[in-house]
């Protein structure tokens, strides 16, 4: 009798690890999902914002002093617009990503080739269609700052 009370106790232990391994797997599950929320969240301002950035651009018209806007949140407050309705698009756009986005990066620029393989990348070509670069910090605060958004803003250059 004394040796099946110890194969009880052990059974209960080994039932015990198991649950206890479960409630970690859940709590991972749980914290990425988190994750994943934020992260479609900010996704989903980016497309707000280069979307009112397009709409803004089109009730403009031709606009060559905003084909090139390069503005990184890391470097502080964003400088004053320019003169005209340009410039203030530009410091609003500005303005937005430095508040809206962790660590937030946003580029316009002349670009025929946006991406590199499978990932978008600053560097712009200086010929093709006007477009709209956006990224911010997806992990940690030394995390570097990748582009996670590109959208065409205006035609190609003629």
């Amino acid at each position: 009798m004394a040796a099946q009370a110890g194969v009880a106790l052990i059974e209960v232990l080994v039932a015990l690890l198991m649950v206890g391994v479960g409630l970690l797997g859940a709590a991972g599950l749980a914290w990425r999902s988190s994750q994943a929320g934020a992260e479609a969240a900010l996704l989903g301002r980016g497309v707000q914002l280069s979307v009112q950035a397009a709409e803004g651009l089109q009730a403009l018209g031709p606009v060559p002093e905003l084909t090139e806007l390069d503005y990184d949140s890391a470097g502080g407050a964003p400088p004053p617009g320019g003169p005209g309705p340009a410039g203030q698009l530009a410091y609003a756009l500005q303005a937005h990503v430095g508040a809206a986005f962790p660590g937030g990066r946003v580029r316009v620029c002349r670009d025929a080739q946006a991406w590199q393989g499978t990932a978008l990348v600053w560097p712009c070509s200086g010929a093709g269609p006007l477009v709209l670069k956006l990224g911010w910090r997806l992990r940690g605060p030394r995390a570097p700052v990748q582009p996670q958004l590109a959208v065409p803003l205006a035609g190609a250059q003629p």
